[in-house]
Formats: structure tokens, sequence, C-alpha cells
């Protein structure tokens, strides 16, 4: 086929091939549509992940602190016998006889 001419150095396509012309860019478009979608599966399965991690992060903090909280109640009662154990010795040193039991 000869190409048609509009002018000095301007190649006009056939009429035939115009219909063609614009299917590049569809596919392309089609193509970066589905780039676009696979860019979004991504950052949702990323998001997740993170928040999955820092729900994990949060429990692990919240067992750190309960962990932290018995170990400082075990250390309240050992203290508490340890007065008491003084406090009663104390007194069978001075003869003083509390009521109790």
């Amino acid at each position: 086929m000869a190409k048609l001419r509009d002018g000095p150095g301007k190649v006009r396509a056939p009429t035939a091939f115009a219909d063609t012309t614009g299917r590049p860019w569809r596919v392309q478009a089609k193509t970066s549509a589905n780039g676009q979608n696979a860019i979004q599966q991504r950052a949702l399965r990323t998001l997740k992940q993170k928040r999955m991690y820092e729900n994990q992060l949060m429990q692990l903090q919240q067992q750190t602190w309960n962990m932290e909280q018995a170990a400082m109640t075990t250390e309240n009662l050992k203290n508490t016998v340890s007065d008491l154990i003084w406090m009663l010795s104390g007194c069978q040193q001075s003869g003083y006889h509390m009521g109790y039991g």
C-alpha cells in the first residue's frame, strides 16, 4: 500500500487502518489497569500484614505487662509475709499477745 501525504513530510494513515490505530492504547490502558489492580492488591496484603504485626506487638506488650504485674504482686505478698513474721516476732519478744486464732 502506498502512504498518503498531507503536505510536506506528513504521512496520513489510510482509512482502512484508521480503526486499528487506537487499539494499542486500549490494550495498554487495560494492561496498566491490571497493573494498578495488582499494585492495589499488594498494598492491601501489606497493610493486612502490618495490622497483624501490630496486633501481635500489642498482645506481647499486654503479656509483658501482665507478667510484670504478677511479679509485683508476688513481691508484695513476700513483703507482707515478712512484715507479719517480723511483727509476730516483735510481739513475742515483748510478750504482747495478739488476739488472733
